[in-house]
């Protein structure tokens, strides 16, 4: 799972040339979580049933997105949708007995505990298939990330391939919150830290996010299990990479920014 959104935040950064991209920032999460909720409100609480749901939310906002222009937009746009579907969210809370908000949340905060091995197989395939997609088209990433004018004299038809890598994307995100809730930050940050190391060249940087992000979720699920023991009640994972995501991206743009403003002053 790790593996997937992290392919993906990598992917969606190179696509619009801006570090704050991911499928978190950019309410791609935030969409197929509010489908989600709403096939659990109206009684489809099977798993292929938010499957089909998220992907479906997941999709429609990139089909939102791919109509944005310009990278401060591109963030606003994903602010503004995330803020959405956090209101609706709230608000399907409130309008479900008891039971049902407990069962919401509890999917809500994430969870890798997968009821059937054939979904975890499923699940698997999806990941594996959607990440060595976006990592065959990691060259065409980065020339769609020079504007459409340029890929297109390049060869390309940013069109085409934006639709494939939209539909990728939403499929990867939306699975991923299907089975195992909402996570987030994960996606935003292990690409910002390796491209310290690999520069923009998506050809390095999708490949070494997955491994380094299904590694990094891995050992936060670990944390996840391990924490009842410690303190008494299981931390849901995530939980955990919220609260260990804002400090650690908090400190790096404080650090960017420190950086920029002594460059400035030169």
């Amino acid at each position: 799972m790790g593996l997937g959104l992290t392919a993906s935040g990598a992917s969606l950064q190179g696509l619009f040339q801006n570090p704050l991209a991911d499928p978190y920032i950019l309410g791609v999460s935030g969409g197929a979580s509010l489908a989600g909720c709403i096939a659990l409100a109206l009684g489809f609480e099977q798993t292929w049933s938010l499957f089909g749901a998220s992907f479906l939310g997941a999709l429609a906002v990139c089909l939102i997105l791919i109509q944005v222009t310009g990278r401060e937009s591109i963030i606003l746009a994903g602010l503004l949708i995330n803020a959405f579907a956090s209101s609706l969210i709230s608000l399907i809370k409130t309008l479900l007995p008891a039971e049902g908000t407990q069962s919401l949340l509890f999917w809500l905060l994430g969870s890798f505990s997968l009821p059937e091995p054939k979904m975890l197989i499923f699940l698997g395939v999806i990941c594996l298939a959607s990440v060595l997609f976006l990592n065959a088209k990691s060259g065409t990433i980065e020339r769609l990330g020079l504007g459409d004018d340029e890929a297109a004299r390049l060869g390309l038809n940013p069109s085409s391939e934006k639709r494939q890598l939209y539909l990728v994307i939403s499929l990867l995100v939306g699975a991923i919150t299907a089975f195992c809730g909402f996570i987030g930050f994960i996606g935003l940050l292990v690409p910002q830290i390796l491209r310290r190391f690999t520069g923009n060249n998506q050809v390095l940087l999708i490949p070494a996010s997955a491994l380094c992000g299904g590694l990094m979720l891995a050992l936060f699920d670990l944390l996840s299990q391990y924490s009842h023991q410690l303190i008494g009640f299981e931390i849901p994972v995530g939980v955990i990479t919220a609260l260990i995501g804002t400090p650690v991206f908090g400190a790096m743009a404080y650090a960017a920014h420190r950086k920029s403003m002594r460059l400035y002053a030169r």
